[in-house]
């Protein structure tokens, strides 16, 4: 026989179901705080593992690369003189000594390596030159927009950034680190052998002080020292990109002296590669020049 309901278990019911109610709350509840304790760990764990989080910049037109690589090259330091102090790159050892350090290369190829910082007015205009000299060699790919630091003086020189950056060739190799973002945050870290080429040569005679950027050291023959004087002769603030390329095309302004670092860029890597492509290497100008780079080595 069927019991009747009564006004007693509908009371339970309420009660039932205003448990199950409140389990179910307490239950969302404690989701949301293991979701919330969960993301707080996850952004304190990015924040501190020496990954920025600024935003990728847009990737740079094809039309501007393709405009650099363009850049005639025959004539370049040739026509303009060097300031006073600028030394574009220094001789690390005569070719085939081994006083201090055997050659950079990576399989067949000749290697370049360089250590860069998005937040540096002086990588900043490095980068350009480093893209008009390579661009002789190979094709870049993944080069983005950037500006330098908005509070470092010179501030805000329109610029690119490496960090997502490759480059194909046939003749050399480029590994690139942006070790700084634009707000002075670490970003990458070099590989364990590009360590070991920062620590050999980021220090005296080879550079005037530890630490500086850019440091660019082209197949263990050639340092750019990270401390020179351009930015007294530059004038590339609030410049825009299509105007750098022109000031370098018609060797002018600062433009000219990003076009002379390029020149003997390009002349270093000549040296290093076996002279190819004939096409570039064998210009009267880069000759000129990579006699210049044959004096004067700087051995510990």
């Amino acid at each position: 026989m069927n019991r009747r309901s009564g006004p007693f278990d509908v009371v339970l019911f309420k009660r039932k179901r205003t448990g199950y109610l409140m389990l179910g709350a307490i239950a969302a509840v404690l989701v949301i705080i293991v979701i919330v304790i969960d993301h707080s760990r996850t952004t304190h764990t990015t924040a501190n593992s020496g990954q920025s989080t600024e935003a990728l910049t847009p990737l740079v037109p094809r039309q501007l690369l393709g405009g650099i690589a363009a850049v005639p090259f025959t004539t370049n330091g040739a026509a303009v003189a060097l300031p006073s102090a600028l030394v574009p790159l220094e001789r690390i050892k005569p070719a085939g000594s081994s006083q201090v350090a055997p050659a950079l290369e990576t399989g067949d190829k000749a290697l370049i390596v360089a250590n860069l910082g998005e937040f540096s007015p002086l990588c900043a205009i490095d980068r350009w030159a480093l893209l008009a000299a390579l661009s002789h060699f190979g094709t870049f790919s993944g080069v983005r927009e950037m500006s330098s630091s908005p509070v470092e003086p010179p501030a805000d020189i329109a610029t690119f950034t490496f960090r997502t950056m490759t480059f194909a060739s046939p003749y050399v190799a480029l590994q690139a680190v942006e070790t700084f973002d634009r707000s002075r945050d670490v970003l990458q870290s070099p590989s364990s052998e590009d360590a070991k080429v920062f620590s050999h040569f980021d220090e005296p005679p080879y550079v005037k002080a530890a630490g500086g950027l850019p440091f660019v050291d082209l197949g263990g023959e050639y340092l750019q020292p990270g401390t020179f004087p351009w930015l007294d002769a530059m004038d590339l603030k609030g410049l825009t990109r299509s105007k750098i390329l022109s000031q370098m095309s018609s060797k002018t302004s600062g433009g000219a002296l990003i076009d002379i670092q390029a020149a003997y860029f390009t002349a270093a890597i000549c040296a290093i590669d076996g002279e190819r492509p004939r096409s570039v290497c064998s210009t009267t100008g880069i000759q000129v020049l990579e006699d210049q780079l044959g004096s004067e080595p700087l051995t510990k």
